[in-house]
């Protein structure tokens, strides 16, 4: 019998691990399936054994392999949002030229 390691799962009747798929984790040893990586968090390699917390100026839904940025016109100073909608609007008098910023881009003329 195969003893699943961490980061992996082991289907039943199994002779070789997988390696989780983006996504998904396992951080603990014996899962036949990897779970999904959580909101607010990414997963964004194979073999994920602790999923990252959402970096500022992006959002991971629920099973995320790779941080959305917040679109042009927002920004979010602070990271682990789960939804665009988590992303903070540009304040009157600034403005926010690109995506994935973690504060305004300057203030409009």
């Amino acid at each position: 019998t195969v003893v699943c390691p961490r980061g992996h799962s082991c289907a039943i009747g199994s002779q070789v691990p997988a390696p989780c798929a983006l996504g998904r984790f396992a951080q603990i040893e014996g899962l036949e399936v990897c779970e999904t990586c959580p909101e607010r968090f990414t997963c964004q390699a194979p073999g994920t054994t602790n999923p990252t917390p959402c970096p500022a100026g992006s959002y991971c839904p629920q099973n995320n392999s790779s941080p959305i940025p917040c679109p042009i016109g927002t920004f979010a100073p602070l990271g682990s949002l789960a939804a665009e909608s988590e992303c903070r609007l540009c304040p009157p008098g600034l403005y926010c030229s690109s995506v994935g910023l973690t504060e305004p881009t300057g203030r409009c003329l």
